[in-house]
């Protein structure tokens, strides 16, 4: 894939992300299956993006009000806590650790969503961010909302 078709890839998954957020929230089932589709497209979208380097424009920060419409949105998500490990590669176990996804899709939003608003300015920028932002942070919301989400089952509320 050439590096244009990358980021029109990742820019359309990323407003199909930010579209489902700000939309009113469908059945647990509907919730359930875009989440987990949304979140898995934008993952596979940001691990083709080319690498790049900043022009210097900082993309606008999201809003107290957007923040506050954000958990709003998601207080309604059908699935809350589960379980984790953060270092699944660490030689000695971990303790799990309690997961929100309302953190996690809220995050990958955030991060995605500043992106887009560079996105208007600079495409450079707005890949920089993106792929940044995925490997420092919202790339670990994804994998832990994706594990979260595969093991759920919308119709009973419990793990598959």
């Amino acid at each position: 894939m050439n590096h244009a078709a990358a980021i029109e890839r990742f820019s359309s998954a990323a407003l199909a992300y930010c579209k489902w957020l700000e939309a009113y929230p469908g059945t647990a089932h509907e919730e359930h299956r875009t989440a987990t589709y949304l979140v898995a497209e934008l993952y596979a979208a940001a691990l083709a993006l080319p690498d790049t380097e900043p022009n210097g424009i900082d993309p606008p920060v999201l809003g107290r009000e957007q923040r506050a419409a954000l958990l709003t949105r998601l207080r309604s998500f059908p699935l809350q806590y589960y379980w984790e490990i953060f270092h699944p590669l660490s030689d000695t176990p971990e303790t799990a650790v309690c997961g929100d996804i309302t953190d996690d899709l809220g995050d990958i939003y955030i991060d995605v969503k500043e992106g887009l608003y560079a996105y208007a300015q600079s495409k450079q920028d707005a890949v920089w961010h993106w792929r940044t932002t995925f490997g420092l942070h919202w790339g670990a919301h994804a994998t832990s909302a994706l594990r979260a989400l595969h093991a759920f089952d919308p119709a009973s509320g419990n793990s598959r």
